[in-house]
């Protein structure tokens, strides 16, 4: 069999709609895979204009980003929904041009379960947002590589009342959190940091600091250590102001 019978299977075994079309939005080829979608019959829409095959309140969106991507020939990628069997269905759509022509390849695929992902994501990351500002203490994550050493990654709004600081100001300044610590205590959490990020053991300790603006003050803090896929340990502790 020919290449072009080889690509056409392969095309065909393959989830998105793909349609070939030349500088006018012609359809000069295309192949379904889409379940359910817009488009069903493999024959029927040669030679139609693919801005017809759109839903009409995608057709200025449309338009825009075929503009943008017949203007520079580059990829081109963009998001729409539309309603089908009563339910919505995310899409995202690519102009990709073919090399040594002015045709395009417009591929459109579902991300209908991802975009659902994603706002579950969000509703619970707001959720736990809400749980994390009412505890009575701080929430400390560091990733550790042994390319960068330990870097905090996260800290809630908590760390104000606790060092003086700021998450952002924390962010972006590397190792002031450990400045706040006396020597003896900088050591011993340093070595508790490095045997949990070694053998994935929890620790717990109590400590002075001196805060932002001169307040001595005891701490303690609960941490627990994980092993992520790329080989980085991940740190979670809960940090409690313990002076009084």
């Amino acid at each position: 069999r020919d290449s072009s019978n080889r690509m056409a299977d392969l095309l065909a075994a393959l989830p998105d709609n793909y349609f070939l079309f030349d500088r006018q939005g012609t359809i000069l080829e295309y192949s379904i895979g889409l379940k359910p979608s817009l488009t069903v019959d493999p024959v029927a829409y040669i030679g139609c204009k693919m801005l017809d095959l759109m839903p009409s309140g995608v057709h200025e969106i449309y338009q825009e980003n075929m503009k943008k991507h017949l203007d520079t020939r580059e990829v081109v990628t963009w998001e729409y929904h539309v309603v089908l069997e009563g339910k919505r269905r995310d899409r995202e759509s690519r102009f990709c041009p073919v090399e040594g022509s002015d045709d395009t390849i417009f591929v459109s695929r579902d991300i209908t379960k991802r975009r659902q992902a994603e706002q579950q994501r969000a509703v619970a990351e707001v959720h736990l947002g809400r749980i994390i500002t009412s505890l009575p203490g701080a929430v400390l994550s560091r990733k550790i590589t042994k390319s960068e050493g330990a870097n905090i990654i996260y800290v809630s709004a908590q760390s104000v009342d606790i060092w003086g600081y700021t998450p952002e100001e924390i962010y972006a300044t590397k190792g002031v959190l450990e400045d706040t610590l006396d020597t003896d205590d900088q050591l011993e959490l340093r070595r508790l940091l490095t045997n949990a990020a070694e053998n994935l053991e929890p620790y717990s300790r109590r400590y002075q600091i001196t805060t932002r603006l001169g307040e001595r003050k005891w701490l303690e803090t609960n941490t627990n250590a994980y092993k992520q896929d790329d080989e980085s340990i991940l740190t979670v502790g809960f940090v409690m102001d313990v002076t009084a």
